[in-house]
């Protein structure tokens, strides 16, 4: 085969990359987040979910600054990705800023089936 033709396979190749990382990277970004409230007097939260085998499901959380927030997640295969924290855990202990934090809950290993899970999230 032609070299330049080889060339031009490669960079096409590596543009159809670039565009598939990019286009679910802002997909994620654009997800609608359901937000996590604590009950009055309360300092931590648990929801149940189910995710797909395919994407995420996406949480959001308001928090001061300097407080401790733990997040865990119990499943069969589950992890979490805290935007600008931390990717692909099952438990995070951090220190907060003043802001409101995302989190996606996903399948590690992608599987055909959907998997429950369980978040724990609590602020002290």
């Amino acid at each position: 085969m032609d070299r330049s033709v080889l060339r031009a396979k490669r960079a096409a190749l590596a543009v159809t990359v670039i565009a598939v990382v990019i286009g679910s990277t802002s997909s994620r970004a654009q997800e609608n987040c359901s937000p996590i409230r604590f009950a009055k007097g309360q300092t931590s939260a648990t929801i149940h979910g189910t995710a797909p085998p395919q994407g995420s499901v996406c949480y959001s959380f308001a928090s001061g600054a300097g407080q401790t927030a733990n997040l865990r997640v119990i499943g069969n295969n589950m992890v979490f990705t805290i935007t600008g924290v931390v990717d692909d855990q099952d438990s995070w202990t951090f220190r907060t800023k003043a802001q409101t934090y995302k989190f996606f809950v996903s399948q590690q290993m992608r599987s055909v089936t959907t998997e429950r899970y369980t978040v724990t999230l609590s602020i002290k």
